[in-house]
């Protein structure tokens, strides 16, 4: 195993695709809220295009890990996990809160 910066590095080429989590989240609200003319399988699509980029840059991200940190990559790896985990279980914390309160600040838009 070689610990060639370069090659860690070309680990992270899927990473690339990040900018589509971008779009796909910005089309989602987009079409999802949109005019009724808005056909049922637009934000079908750029979910679609969410779940890709989310994807690729996990991978790409543990990817890198693996290469960069060796025989230590279970712990860095399992660090990751965690963290994305534990993460993910506050949000539904204020989640619901968040919600409620987007909706009724834009029931006064429209």
């Amino acid at each position: 195993m070689s610990n060639d910066f370069s090659d860690q590095e070309s680990k992270t080429d899927e990473g690339l695709v990040a900018p589509l989590l971008t779009i796909g989240l910005f089309g989602f609200s987009w079409t999802s809220l949109g005019p009724p003319e808005v056909h049922w399988i637009a934000p079908l699509i750029f979910t679609s295009v969410v779940g890709i980029a989310n994807y690729a840059v996990y991978k790409s991200s543990i990817d890198y890990m693996i290469a960069a940190y060796g025989p230590y990559a279970a712990s860095a790896t399992g660090g990751n996990d965690f963290v994305r985990d534990f993460l993910a279980g506050i949000a539904a914390l204020y989640s619901h809160a968040c919600k409620c309160n987007s909706v009724s600040m834009f029931r006064d838009i429209h």
